[in-house]
Order: structure tokens, then C-alpha cells, then sequence
């Protein structure tokens, strides 16, 4: 196993801050020379085992974790002129094997696409072309009760002339080659695509958290059908982005502004017996404005918030400062309790990191 050894001796050294223990990162791996957007592991043989996806802006490494981090096996590119913003395995044609969903964006709108993946040939051939769909793969909470069922699904948020998201998040379906609106998604108001979990809810109650980083996150209950109220929200700003890309808008009079789309990493549940923890990235105070509209981070932590009977949720853990701007994270398939860390190496306000890692963290035992 190879470690970072700069990274290792800053990451020893940083006290934890608040009274929350320290998450001490237990693996790293080697840098990647890319500039990478996107994390993903699936089944994509079918074998059962877990393989892991990197998404560049122009194609995506099909890969394996090893003992020295990312193996790659090979790459996959795609026709259009699209950049790809996120990535996810999701085995939409119900053939027992994932297939790679990428969100895409193209002359500043979605153009999303599907890939087929075979890992004999070590090719990929496009299922779905310049979707207009902005697209994510989330877990829905089973219907009707509150056993913390769920099931995968994937689901969509279009975009017009006047605003990149818009209208509502809804589930999709594979139909003839072409990804078609299934149902409405229930979540709170403004909530764009990439803002939200959902969590299962209690005593019938739908629950919803919310984070339009960088603010403060907010857990949201729908009580007897009606509107979603706020029942717990954070005392600091959590979230926030580095993954933005130029998306035009045409306000009114067709007076064009050059605006930027943000694909936030939303944060993840971790279903337990005794409730659901909460994993989410902490940015340290994006500057929006210091190149354009594009945000220059200047540091990231995870953050690992537990339930309370009485407060809702509290901090139970957070990383130390990590050597670069989180730009996704997903629980290792391989290693049950090990969160992924997809890291881009710190960079200044005028110039783009050119080198990624994954490190991993092992969250077990969370209390």
C-alpha cells in the first residue's frame, strides 16, 4: 500500500477542531495525473465484484482499487462535445450489469449520456445521446412505511433558456433508447437536482435534507401531507463546490449573460439500527468571485453528523483539513464502513489542479 507521505505528516499533525473526535483517514493512495470530476463503483461484468469509474470532462476510467489506489484497465470517450460534470453505475436495463451514467453538460446546456461498458473488448457504446436531462442516481424511500427500504433510481432535473435547473426533479425510465419522465419526485421547493437526500421517514412523516452549499444544512419534514418545515438546521456552513461549468442564460429582452451551473456533492445517509448518520463536505469559504464567477476553494473537511432524539442531529466526527478541494465521495463497496475520497490537489485562484487522489476513511464504529 502506498501512502502520501506529505499528506500523512499534515494530516497527523491537525487537531480536530470542535469537541467532535478527530476522523483520521486510514489509506491513500497514489496521485492521479487528471483533473478529475466524478467517483463511482458498481457491477459492470456482472461477476458480483465492485469496479470503480473516474470521470474526467471528456471520458471516464474504468478501473479497479487496488493495494497502490486506482488501477486503471482502460478508458471510454464519447462522440459529443459534452463535459461531463458527474458520474454514476446504475444498472438501468435490468441486465444484471451497471452501466455508467454520466451527467454532461454542452454549450450550457444538459447533454447528458448513458454508456454501455464492456470490459472484454474494453469499450463502451452510447445507450443514450445529449439527454436533456441533468442527471443523478439516488436511493427513494420505500412507499408507504418506515422501515428504511430503499430502492435506486434515476432521476432527472431538465433546464430551459432562462434558468439551467428547472422545473421538477422526476424519476426516470430507459424507454426505446431515450430516457423518459416516469413521476414527480417529492422534495422541498427550490431544491435543485444535486441539493437533496431523502431519508426514511418516521411515523409516516417524509424527511428531506437539504444543502444549497455553501450555507447551512437543513433537515425538512412533511407533516400530515402539507409543506415541508424545517426541524433542525446546522450552526455552520457546510457544502459548496468546485464543480462548475459555464451554462448561458437568456434573462428577458435575450439579453445574454454568461452564468455557471454548480453540481454539488450532496450528502449521504448511512441507514444504522438506531437512526441515520449524516456524511457531508465542508468547504473552507469558496470565494465566488476570484477568477469571474468560478470558486477557488481554499481547503475541505468531511463532516459525520449523528441523530439526536432532541437536537436532531450533532457532529459526531470530522476529518482533519484535507490536502485539496473534495470534488466527490462514495462508501467502498470492497471495505463495508470506509468512505472514499476523491480529492483534487490544491490549487491558486489562477490556475486549475492538474493532479487527483483517493483517500479513504473508516467511519466503523459510528455511535
Amino acid at each position: 500500500m502506498v501512502f502520501l507521505v506529505a499528506a500523512a505528516d499534515s494530516l497527523a499533525d491537525e487537531p480536530a477542531r470542535r469537541d467532535s473526535a478527530t476522523m483520521n483517514y486510514s489509506w491513500a493512495g497514489n496521485k492521479i495525473e487528471a483533473e478529475l470530476w466524478g467517483m463511482a463503483q458498481g457491477d459492470i461484468d456482472g461477476n458480483g465484484s465492485a469496479e470503480t469509474v473516474l470521470l474526467e470532462r471528456k471520458d471516464v476510467r474504468i478501473g479497479r482499487i487496488g493495494e497502490k489506489g486506482f488501477e486503471g484497465l482502460f478508458t471510454c470517450t464519447w462522440k459529443a462535445d459534452a463535459a461531463g460534470v458527474r458520474v454514476y453505475l446504475f444498472d438501468i436495463d435490468s441486465d444484471g450489469k451497471d452501466e455508467a451514467v454520466v451527467s454532461a453538460v454542452e454549450a450550457g446546456m444538459p447533454s447528458s449520456l448513458i454508456l454501455k461498458i464492456d470490459p472484454a473488448a474494453k469499450s463502451c457504446t452510447e445507450i443514450v445521446s445529449r439527454a436533456r436531462w441533468s442527471l443523478r442516481v439516488i436511493d427513494l424511500p420505500a412507499e408507504g412505511g418506515d422501515s428504511g427500504a430503499t430502492k435506486r433510481a434515476l432521476v432527472g432535473q431538465g433546464s430551459n433558456s432562462q434558468k439551467f435547473y428547472t422545473g421538477p426533479v422526476m424519476e426516470l425510465k430507459l424507454k426505446e433508447k431515450k430516457l423518459v419522465a416516469d413521476r414527480k419526485i417529492d422534495i422541498p421547493r427550490y431544491t435543485e437536482l444535486y441539493q437533496f437526500i431523502l431519508l426514511p421517514s418516521v411515523e409516516g412523516a417524509p424527511r428531506a435534507v437539504r444543502l444549497a452549499g455553501p450555507a447551512a444544512m437543513e433537515l425538512r419534514e412533511q407533516l400530515g401531507g402539507k409543506g415541508w418545515k424545517r426541524a433542525w438546521r446546522s450552526g455552520e456552513r457546510l457544502g459548496g463546490t468546485s464543480n462548475v461549468i459555464a451554462a448561458e442564460q437568456r434573462p428577458l429582452l435575450d439579453e445574454v449573460s454568461s452564468e455557471y451551473a454548480g453540481f454539488e456533492t450532496p450528502p449521504i445517509a448511512l441507514a444504522r439500527s438506531d437512526g441515520t448518520h449524516l456524511v457531508v463536505p465542508k468547504f473552507d469559504i469558496p470565494l465566488r468571485n476570484a477568477v469571474g464567477r468560478k470558486p477557488y476553494i481554499r481547503g475541505s473537511a468531511m463532516v459525520v453528523f449523528k441523530p439526536d432524539q432532541v437536537l436532531g442531529f450533532v457532529e459526531e466526527r470530522r476529518s482533519p483539513d484535507l490536502p485539496g478541494a473534495i470534488v466527490d465521495y462514495i462508501m467502498d463497496r470492497d471495505h463495508p464502513g470506509r468512505l472514499l475520497v476523491l480529492l483534487q490537489e490544491d490549487a491558486g485562484a489562477f490556475e486549475n489542479s492538474q493532479r487527483s487522489t483517493i483517500m479513504g476513511f473508516d467511519l466503523e464504529p459510528l455511535h
